[in-house]
């Protein structure tokens, strides 16, 4: 449900808040440009940037919208 949330949405600020399922939280930085490039998460509490192929490889990494 996440891929298709995401891969729908028209976000007009480019973050959109997410979660993984560790308890950590991210900020996607890339949402509006999610149609099959990559994915930028940037973790609130230790500023790591993670980068994701695609949505597909975010999702499989255990990142959900929140």
């Amino acid at each position: 449900m996440t891929r298709q949330v995401l891969l729908g949405l028209e976000i007009t600020d480019c973050q959109m808040a997410v979660k993984h399922v560790s308890g950590a939280f991210g900020t996607v930085e890339s949402g509006c440009r999610m149609m099959g490039g990559p994915v930028s998460v940037n973790d609130r509490q230790s500023g790591e940037s993670r980068v994701f192929g695609n949505i597909d490889q975010l999702v499989a990494a255990g990142w959900v919208i929140d």
